[in-house]
């Protein structure tokens, strides 16, 4: 185990007191999404998120233990937010291809059923359509023919109107959909969706936020925080690329400042993202500024891909964090699960294609075991849990902040 991490963990158990008095205090009018994930970094220098996804697609991925004890939580946060609550439409992606996304939606509905609610699944379009689908597991999925009267979505085969949908489209392309249309809740809300939201708009307020927590537990804030910058960004463009590989000579010669100041081992190197979206897609590493120069076509066209084909016309410079987990002599990365503001689950990303510095959102990943449930026994025997489990709860404030700020 990392230094840096048993520090955080020790302090944290000493602090825990005024720590929970701060997340509550933060947390007081802040909006929470019924669900989100996190995927964490720890290169035994820094422990970070490096990046957050309110739509989650891999909830059949946690363990069975925090499986299990998610019903309950699904159960308190819905019940606790809506009354009457009966009917539940679950908004997916049309990933009509990729059978191991359905077992991610298989999971979520069994989730909301086994909390009590009836659900029914439903397509961005062909809303009077009904299609069937096969998760990698061997789930049969159904969707549901609806109608759209007076703004409100009514199940098609029986005239019931929905009382909410949870959503598990992260609405990259929301204004192709029916859903733009209606009155109902939606949660997580489409103000959220990737068609709004920027990436670097969470790393800051989650910067500002971890600043506070490091303060509570006395270590160096910049061991727990990831520099993070926006640019404009147009692949095709040589005068983009030469205004980008500037601002990265800037960017990792500030950071090789910082890394000396505090006597840190790893050189600094940096990820292009695309500035909005998921599933991995335009995530490149880069050991130096002037990589940005020699892409080669491969490398560009990669930069070029989105969700929904839109493109990228905005990017981020993200601090890189090399990974010092592994599982089986393979580099391994703990993605953390919450349902509301309470953890959920988790597990560990596993990829045997890539090195300790590239994405392990690719692929060739597998999902080994890691439950969030634990901490419920013993918080001071689980220091891996309990750090990543912080980061996971600091990181919602952010997402909270973000809301916030959208609205």
């Amino acid at each position: 185990m990392s230094e840096i991490k048993e520090e955080i963990h020790k302090k944290i158990i000493e602090n825990l007191g005024e720590l929970t008095t701060w997340y509550k205090n933060k947390s007081q009018d802040l909006y929470f999404p019924f669900y989100s994930s996190y995927d964490i970094r720890d290169s035994c220098e820094k422990i970070t998120p490096v990046d957050a996804n309110i739509y989650p697609a891999g909830f059949n991925n946690i363990c069975q233990i925090d499986k299990e004890s998610s019903f309950q939580l699904a159960t308190s946060y819905l019940e606790s937010r809506y009354k009457d609550l009966k009917h539940i439409g679950l908004f997916t992606e049309n990933h009509t291809q990729n059978p191991f996304y359905w077992d991610n939606v298989y999971w979520i509905k069994h989730l909301l059923e086994e909390a009590g609610f009836k659900v029914y699944i439903l397509l961005p379009k062909d809303s009077e359509s009904v299609q069937t689908f096969e998760s990698a597991s061997g789930h049969q999925l159904t969707s549901t023919a609806l109608r759209i009267v007076n703004k409100k979505v009514v199940i098609d085969s029986c005239g019931t109107e929905l009382d909410l949908i949870i959503s598990n489209n992260d609405f990259t392309t929301a204004s192709t959909s029916w859903i733009k249309d209606i009155d109902q809740e939606v949660n997580p809300p489409i103000s959220l969706g990737w068609a709004q939201r920027k990436k670097v708009h969470f790393f800051d307020h989650f910067n500002k936020l971890i600043e506070e927590f490091a303060h509570i537990i006395k270590v160096n804030s910049f061991n727990l925080q990831i520099q993070t910058q926006a640019s404009k960004f147009d692949v095709t463009s040589e005068e983009s690329l030469f205004q980008l590989k500037n601002q990265a000579e800037v960017f990792v010669k500030n950071l090789n400042k910082k890394y000396t100041s505090l006597g840190m081992k790893n050189t600094p190197y940096y990820f292009l993202k695309s500035n909005s979206g998921t599933y991995g897609l335009g995530v490149i590493e880069f050991e130096r500024p002037d990589d940005i120069l020699t892409m080669n076509y491969k490398t560009r066209k990669k930069l070029k891909a989105s969700k929904g084909g839109g493109g990228i016309d905005e990017v981020i410079l993200q601090e890189g964090i090399p990974t010092s987990i592994t599982f089986e002599d393979q580099s391994a990365e703990p993605t953390v699960y919450m349902i509301g503001d309470r953890l959920a689950g988790g597990f560990l990303r596993v990829n045997k294609r890539k090195s300790n510095k590239q994405s392990l959102n690719s692929p060739g990943a597998v999902f080994e075991r890691l439950c969030v449930s634990d901490l419920e026994i013993d918080i001071s025997g689980k220091p891996l849990e309990n750090v990543y489990g912080w980061i996971s709860k600091v990181s919602l404030l952010a997402i909270g902040k973000e809301f916030e700020s959208l609205n």
